[in-house]
């Protein structure tokens, strides 16, 4: 590595995803496993409904297979619509992990919540009839909303899949955008909760406790003065 004139070895480039790239990464991960979970409630809504539980997966690869997916039973028609299910909501994911919204505390649940109702919007009118124009009644409204509000609930994950892939995988400069921890509270006892109550703090006390002793004690040996009370008189002198 070449060294500058002063001999100082020049600061290497910073490695690592930019921020963006582990935003889109984080809420791909945040709504893959919405996905997976949103998967689980098509087929045991099936079930509950009195169906079978491989119908609306089926379904979802009709696009590829037309209408043989209607009369087939669980297999290859099954996996390939959950793997289509899978990918078109980890980008769906991906894309909430790219808005520009707020991820504090209870605004990131209304946040998540909000774009699981939006996206429950759009399937209902352009998603499911995208699959098959008969799939529709299949994916009821009523049907399919606890699903995406399950899928909204991982979405809520993302400010925690964000801090964790932006440590493992981004750049300095990723690692720097990311929201500051809380404040530590102090402990009770320490400096920084006796000064944060409002107590005096001298730092010469607390780099050498024994001086407050020697202050508030005399040492050994020494009479202290008795002043007359009330006359007004000076204490005697040492010497006397």
């Amino acid at each position: 590595m070449s060294q500058t004139p002063g001999g100082a070895q020049p600061e290497s480039p910073p490695r690592g995803l930019p921020a963006l790239l582990c935003r889109a990464i984080a809420g791909l991960d945040a709504g893959l496993a919405g996905a997976a979970a949103l998967i689980a409630w098509f087929a045991a809504g099936s079930i509950l409904g009195g169906g079978l539980w491989f119908s609306r997966l089926n379904l979802a690869a009709a696009p590829f297979f037309g209408d043989s997916v209607f009369t087939s039973g669980p297999g290859w028609h099954t996996a390939v619509g959950a793997a289509l299910l899978l990918l078109v909501y980890s980008l769906l994911g991906a894309a909430y992990g790219l808005l520009p919204a707020s991820r504090e505390g209870w605004l990131n649940l209304m946040t998540a919540l909000g774009y699981a109702g939006l996206v429950h919007l759009c399937a209902d009118a352009w998603l499911w009839k995208r699959l098959h124009p008969f799939a529709h009644p299949y994916y009821a409204p009523l049907a399919v909303a606890p699903g995406h509000l399950i899928y909204g609930l991982f979405l809520w994950r993302f400010p925690a899949r964000l801090h964790r892939l932006t440590l493992l995988l981004g750049g300095r400069d990723a690692i720097a955008a990311l929201a500051p921890p809380p404040p530590a509270v102090p402990a009770p006892g320490s400096a920084a909760h006796d000064a944060a109550a409002g107590l005096s703090f001298d730092p010469d006390i607390a780099q050498n406790p024994a001086s407050l002793h020697s202050v508030q004690s005399p040492s050994p040996g020494r009479r202290v003065p008795e002043s007359s009370p009330g006359d007004g008189s000076p204490p005697p002198s040492s010497l006397e």
